[in-house]
């Protein structure tokens, strides 16, 4: 993930030294003056910006597609981190003018601190910023880098992107295509197969960062990349599984076979000797104290949950750790399956219970981990 974001960060700098290298433009006919009409006082802008997006045809680059807000909070986040980043190379562009390091017109300045507070107004409140718009007079006077430095702020924020989109669906379709073939090349070792995952998800990032309306009309690229992501993820969960299972099968490691809420909301299930039962309480049903004895405490749902259509049963756990009466269990647990515990309510009436013992931390260390390190698959 670290080496993911180090890469969209880049993203930014990439472009702009890209186009800050790009040769003079070239002359385009724009036809930016008609007969009989008064002249357009921004038409030096207007032909030096058409003539930067002309050149992105020549070099297509994905990012242009990207959210731009997301773009800018990852650059600048760079520039906090002291890492190069474009909105760095703005700042230290204004510093040198104010310091008389380059010669600089008033007008670079003027527009080199707009640029600079436009980036940050758009980090700071996630919106997009104003166009950067100058009339002939100034603008011919603004230094050649600057002037790129405007055209790429204006383009990435402002500039209808589809006519490029050609451009670029080749490198789309190569990229996507590599990563459907290298598949094969990965599936039988793991710690193969697991670097080739981190870099699928490397591009289905990227790729989740393409406005929408773009990759849709990039073809199915993007399609058959998030579905590869989940493929990929899928037979790595049950290449890793299946490792595991006979792993634990020849080593006479107990399993997971439930959940412990099961035999609470439901009479419908019969634990199983040697079974292994979990807790988890960010995705399962409630469960409570009823009551702590000597030797453990009893377990009980809220009878909210369904609108009482549960039939609420109670479990034994067998365990040294305190619970209130009353209290939710808000702690994950692996227990196993013990039997039954008979115990008396308060009226006298006798009652058997399933019966659980709750796993200890090294209990579960000595059960579960198994030599390697697993992606895909969490075997508890």
């Amino acid at each position: 993930m670290k080496n993911t974001i180090i890469k969209m960060k880049k993203i930014f700098i990439y472009i702009l030294v890209l186009f800050a290298i790009l040769p003079c433009y070239a002359e385009i006919n724009l036809n930016i003056f008609q007969k009989n009409k008064a002249p357009d006082t921004y038409s030096l802008q207007k032909q030096r910006e058409a003539e930067f997006a002309h050149n992105l045809i020549q070099t297509p680059v994905l990012a242009i597609f990207m959210d731009m807000n997301y773009l800018i909070r990852e650059d600048i986040d760079s520039y906090y981190n002291n890492q190069d980043s474009s909105y760095g190379y703005i700042v230290n562009l204004l510093k040198d003018c104010q310091n008389s390091k380059t010669q600089c017109s008033n007008a670079d300045l003027k527009y080199l601190e707009i640029l600079k507070s436009s980036w940050e107004t758009a980090y700071k409140y996630n919106n997009t910023p104003n166009k950067i718009i100058i009339q002939n007079d100034e603008y011919s006077t603004l230094s050649e880098n600057l002037i790129k430095q405007i055209a790429f702020y204006n383009f990435m924020f402002y500039a209808d992107k589809t006519p490029y989109i050609p451009s670029v669906i080749p490198i789309v379709e190569k990229e996507v295509k590599e990563l459907e073939t290298d598949f094969i090349n990965h599936k039988n070792n793991l710690s193969s197969l697991i670097k080739y995952y981190k870099k699928l998800k490397e591009a289905e990032e990227k790729y989740k960062r393409i406005n929408s309306p773009y990759l849709y009309q990039m073809g199915p690229w993007g399609d058959r990349l998030f579905k590869l992501v989940g493929e990929v993820r899928k037979y790595g969960y049950n290449f890793e599984k299946k490792t595991y299972m006979d792993w634990a099968k020849q080593n006479n490691k107990k399993l997971i076979c439930g959940r412990l809420y099961q035999f609470i909301y439901s009479s419908a299930y019969t634990p199983k000797q040697g079974c292994l039962y979990e807790h988890v309480p960010q995705g399962d049903y409630t469960i409570q104290t009823l009551q702590s004895i000597n030797g453990g405490v009893i377990l009980t749902g809220d009878y909210r949950i369904g609108n009482g259509v549960y039939n609420i049963n109670n479990i034994f756990l067998q365990t040294t750790k305190s619970f209130a009466d009353g209290q939710y269990i808000a702690e994950p647990i692996i227990a196993e399956y013990k039997g039954y515990y008979d115990y008396y309510t308060v009226l006298g009436a006798k009652r058997r219970i399933y019966k659980f013992y709750r796993l200890g931390q090294n209990e579960i260390d000595k059960n579960f981990n198994m030599p390697g390190q697993f992606y895909f698959y969490q075997p508890y």
